[in-house]
């Protein structure tokens, strides 16, 4: 379903988290690209050669494998080090078929790095939230709400 067209409270109850990030609006550009929705994925232009990183979406598998992209459809790619695995270009996931995918590739490490701080800064601030009544001002909790909410 497209969110462009749909109403904001819509778009809230289908997806509370993109909700807040409409809100923001161009703040959370980058934030949004991080998010699992399919159409907000950043998309790299794959070259033959050129070095991605696998991320184990499946406790098996390890975690983070560095790998060369060996050839390039227009749908899919393969690496050389996973030769039976394509991979989708659209999604940056493997194609499992009918089954769950078990590795999401990025182009840098970075990417990587700045996943793992969202998830934790997400569970910080939710945690602070989770006890029946947090500890703070209610000035302070307005605060809080005008930054969600993106009022100034």
């Amino acid at each position: 379903m497209n969110t462009s067209h749909n109403s904001p409270r819509q778009i809230m109850m289908q997806s509370p988290t993109k909700y807040f990030f409409l809100k923001l609006g161009k703040r959370a550009s980058s934030i949004i690209a991080n998010n699992n929705c399919k159409k907000c994925i950043k998309q790299i232009d794959m070259k033959v050669g050129q070095k991605v990183f696998l991320k184990s979406l499946d406790s098996r598998d390890g975690d983070i494998k560095e790998v060369t992209v060996s050839k390039v459809g227009r749908k899919y790619f393969q690496v050389e080090e996973m030769y039976n695995t394509r991979f989708s270009i659209e999604e940056m996931l493997d194609d499992a078929g009918k089954y769950t995918s078990r590795w999401k590739v990025y182009p840098s490490m970075r990417e990587i790095e700045d996943e793992r701080e969202s998830y934790e800064l997400h569970n910080k601030i939710k945690q602070q939230f989770s006890t029946y009544r947090p500890n703070y001002s209610l000035e302070t909790l307005r605060e809080i709400y005008r930054i969600l909410m993106g009022i100034y």
